[in-house]
């Protein structure tokens, strides 16, 4: 991710929507502005949402986590039997394993 990166200074995230969050790096503070003249964010968000990039690591670390739980729990499903790639396609968009894609704890 974008942010994450030492160089990042500004920029648009999750571009897959619309209207795109516009982030702004502060020194350790990371501020996320929902706000489109032209078009509102479905649900409203009131802005800024301002977080320490500390958090913000940490939290994108959970979630990442959770996801590959969750892409896991479809891999043993019934659902996935015969499609290999199922879980990952439907939860990261991509083939492949995945358990070969794991964060490191």
């Amino acid at each position: 991710m974008a942010v994450l990166q030492p160089d990042f200074q500004h920029g648009f995230v999750a571009a897959e929507g619309h209207p795109c969050p516009e982030v702004f790096r502060r020194g350790d503070q990371i501020e996320i502005v929902c706000d489109d003249k032209d078009e509102p964010f479905q649900p409203p968000v009131e802005c800024p949402i301002t977080t320490s990039l500390r958090d913000l690591k940490l939290a994108l670390k959970h979630a990442n986590q959770e996801l590959h739980v969750f892409a896991e729990r479809i891999a043993a499903s019934d659902v996935a039997k015969g499609a290999p790639d199922l879980a990952r396609l439907l939860v990261f968009g991509k083939t492949g394993s995945v358990t070969a894609t794991q964060p490191a704890p």
